[in-house]
C-alpha cells in the first residue's frame, strides 16, 4: 500500500483550511520568489490570481509566453528561458540556485512539444526541493489563501472547537422561524 500524502485540515473558511493543509504537507510561504509557467489556454483562468500575486510583493519569474501575459497586464517579472532554449537566465539555474521557493507550472494537456518542456521544468522543481503546483484551481486557491490569511495568526483549534461553532449555528437556524407560504 502506498501513501498518497493527503492531509485533511479544518479552518474557519476554505482559505484557512487549505493553507493549513498545504503547510502540513511541507509547503512553505514563499519569501524568495515565484516561478510561473502556464500553457496559453490557462492564462485566462489564472487572471483572477494576478491581484494576489501582486499583493505578495515577491519577485516573479516566468517563461516567455507567461512573461508576455504578465507584462500585458502591467505585472513585472523576470524572463527565464526554458531548458530547450540556449539563452540566459534559465529556469534551471534559477531553480538550482534557490532564487525561487514556489513553482507554478500548469499544462493543459499532453501535447508532445509542451509535455517535454513542462515535464523538464516540473522535474527540476521537484529535484531542487521547491514546492510545485500543477493545477490551476490549486494555484488560485493557494495564492488567495496566502494573501487573505496571516500564517502567524491562524488559530490552532481542537476538532470540538469547530463543532461547537457548527452546533451554535444549527441551534440558531432551528430557533429562526420559517417565513413563507405552503401551497
Amino acid at each position: 500500500m502506498a501513501s498518497t500524502g493527503e492531509v485533511a485540515c479544518f479552518g474557519e473558511d476554505i482559505d484557512e483550511a487549505y493553507l493549513k493543509a498545504m503547510i502540513a504537507t511541507g509547503y512553505q510561504v514563499p519569501h524568495k520568489g515565484i516561478f510561473i509557467s502556464l500553457c496559453d489556454d490557462k492564462h485566462a483562468a489564472f487572471e483572477e490570481s494576478l491581484p494576489h500575486l501582486q499583493a505578495l510583493d515577491l519577485p516573479l519569474y516566468a517563461t516567455e509566453d507567461t512573461w508576455h501575459f504578465l507584462r500585458q497586464r502591467g505585472i513585472a517579472a523576470t524572463l527565464l528561458h526554458s531548458p530547450q532554449e540556449q539563452a540566459e537566465p534559465t529556469v534551471e539555474d534559477s531553480l538550482r540556485n534557490q532564487h525561487i521557493d514556489l513553482a507554478i507550472i500548469i499544462v493543459a494537456g499532453r501535447l508532445h512539444r509542451d509535455f517535454d518542456a513542462y515535464y523538464t521544468m516540473r522535474r527540476l522543481a521537484v529535484d531542487c526541493n521547491i514546492p510545485l503546483i500543477t493545477k490551476i484551481k490549486q494555484a488560485r486557491l493557494f495564492l488567495r489563501a496566502l494573501t487573505n490569511k496571516d500564517l502567524a495568526t491562524i488559530p490552532i483549534k481542537a476538532w470540538d472547537e469547530y463543532q461547537i461553532g457548527k452546533q451554535q449555528t444549527e441551534e440558531h437556524e432551528i430557533e429562526t422561524p420559517l417565513v413563507g407560504k405552503r401551497g
